[in-house]
């Protein structure tokens, strides 16, 4: 085909990539939505039972593979196991002082999978602390209502 401008060529070849792109946006809203069940199941144990389960964190992992690969290739894989290694080496200190407990690290460690950026680490520990206290008011609250 003859094409007169490079804006004809590239609206050819978008209209020829579309379908991936709604193939990879579709696969995204999936991925989101387990996440966010994730998430929101590990806060209601942790609300109700001070412990996340380590199967909704293998899980997790289960979802953050494929994720990785699908929005970077192998070394998108690499780049989000790298994020949860220092993001969770960061938080064990943390944990070893008593800062946090070893499911939060375990989660935060999941997340930071998912995040991509240069100041993933600084992010994740402020958002989750704040969140922590959030989180330690509203069990407290829980915890006096129910006895």
């Amino acid at each position: 085909m003859l094409y007169r401008n490079s804006y004809t060529r590239l609206l050819v070849s978008e209209f020829r990539n579309s379908s991936l792109l709604i193939e990879y946006r579709r696969w995204w809203f999936i991925i989101g939505l387990c996440l966010g069940a994730i998430i929101g199941t590990s806060f209601i144990y942790d609300l109700r039972f001070k412990i996340i389960p380590n199967y909704l964190i293998l899980t997790g992992y289960g979802i953050l593979l494929p994720y990785a690969y699908l929005t970077g290739s192998w070394q998108g894989v690499w780049t989000a196991i790298l994020q949860v290694i220092v993001v969770t080496t960061i938080l064990l200190l943390v944990y070893r002082f008593g800062g946090i407990m070893a499911g939060d690290v375990k989660l935060i460690g999941l997340i930071a999978g998912f995040l991509n950026g240069r100041d993933i680490a600084k992010y994740i520990i402020l958002v989750f602390y704040i969140a922590g206290g959030i989180i330690m008011r509203l069990g407290f609250y829980v915890q006096h209502s129910i006895t």
